[in-house]
């Protein structure tokens, strides 16, 4: 993130993202999605309309009460012929949120004809394959007929999309849009990566996309960010955004677990005259008070929420410049940089970055600041423990 020539102020963002390879990816202007349960009964809708296929991927996804809605919908359109495919990361079955109360888990998705895969399940008979152990699939993609996708940070679980708003439901975001080059983009890689991780064989035959569809809307600049454990490019794309700042940044980032050269970034850009802030969620876990201290001693303008009986800020954003715009499933942290595949679109769209940062000021107005002396009470060992299982696992 602070090194090589995608950390090289003279460059312009566009040298820099060229440079890590990123596809350039017109988007229609996206529909920013913000709450759990709306977004879940769209995208069941969507489903019952699909006529040609549909992907889903999710880290965390488990069937609920809540969700036994969409999750019937995918069963029904599958037995109607259309291809579903549905890939869920490992841990789903470990998920300690509130979900756990609530959980069902999915593999009974294999006795229908979903094409469903669990990626890197853990077992004790996976030991065996212990050096990617820590790698967890924690994209999140909905593709309906090559014609609609969707990134963003949102689960198919209880508290992502199932629960009643309040203290349960996570506040996070998904962000829909029109994209042809976007959605070939990722499958380009997804399907040969299904082939390496499943006996289901797919082929690029089986996605088609309509290049017509919406063909006439308005289309903003838009770069697919997708990574793949060791690829460095996330990190890359953070670090090309904060190099190219002249003004501001605004980051939530979840859990901002950061290793020495992202700090490092931090501390340049803040050096150039940048205002950096940052509002971090209030978590019971705690692990993100303990980078709290050194994100403020590095000039960051830190906030972080107050105990409150709203749900967990899960959501991603940085916005720059009042211009532009990256979400998708990326935490600001060393597990999203190096640990995880991650997907992100970073949008170039004065309109879209000017909602977000409203968006971003309402949290920061009602997030409080932390003084040194106060941050320094959270350097505890306990929380260096919590934050190191954080760095790895969370």
């Amino acid at each position: 993130m602070a090194k090589g020539p995608t950390a090289d102020p003279s460059l312009g963002l566009v040298e820099k993202l060229d440079l890590i390879g990123l596809p350039k990816t017109p988007i229609t202007k996206p529909t920013v999605w913000y709450n759990g349960n709306e977004w879940r009964d769209h995208v069941t809708e969507l489903v019952r309309g699909a006529k040609r296929y549909v992907v889903i991927t999710s880290f965390l996804a488990s069937n609920s009460l809540q969700n036994a809605d969409f999750y019937q919908a995918l069963v029904d359109k599958a037995n109607e012929g259309v291809p579903i495919y549905f890939l869920v990361d490992g841990s789903g079955l470990f998920d300690m949120t509130e979900s756990r109360k609530s959980l069902i888990p999915l593999m009974y998705l294999t006795h229908t004809p979903i094409h469903f895969l669990e990626t890197k399940p853990i077992s004790a008979a996976r030991l065996v394959g212990a050096s990617d152990f820590f790698f967890r699939y924690h994209q999140k993609v909905v593709i309906i007929d090559g014609q609609v996708m969707a990134v963003g940070g949102m689960n198919f679980n209880y508290i992502s999309v199932g629960a009643p708003p309040g203290k349960d439901l996570q506040r996070d975001t998904m962000y829909e849009f029109t994209s042809p080059e976007a959605v070939a983009a990722f499958l380009d890689w997804f399907v040969p990566w299904w082939n390496d991780q499943s006996w289901d064989r797919l082929d690029l035959s089986d996605f088609p996309i309509d290049y017509s569809y919406k063909q006439d809307e308005p289309k903003v600049d838009a770069w697919l960010v997708n990574e793949v454990p060791g690829s460095h490019t996330i990190g890359s794309a953070y670090g090309a955004l904060l190099s190219s700042a002249k003004e501001s940044v605004e980051i939530l980032p979840f859990l901002p677990a950061l290793d020495a050269n992202m700090m490092q970034a931090i501390k340049e850009t803040v050096a150039r005259g940048v205002k950096v802030s940052m509002v971090i969620s209030y978590d019971k876990r705690t692990s993100d008070r303990y980078m709290y201290l050194p994100l403020l001693e590095a000039g960051v303008d830190m906030r972080i929420e107050p105990p409150s009986e709203k749900g967990l800020l899960h959501e991603k954003l940085m916005v720059v410049d009042d211009r532009y715009v990256m979400v998708g499933s990326s935490n600001f942290n060393v597990r999203s940089m190096a640990l995880s595949y991650e997907i992100c679109l970073i949008i170039d769209d004065p309109d879209l970055a000017k909602m977000a940062h409203q968006h971003y000021n309402e949290l920061y107005d009602q997030a409080v600041y932390v003084s040194p002396e106060e941050a320094k009470e959270w350097r505890t060992f306990g929380k260096m423990l919590m934050h190191m299982l954080m760095t790895v696992g969370g």
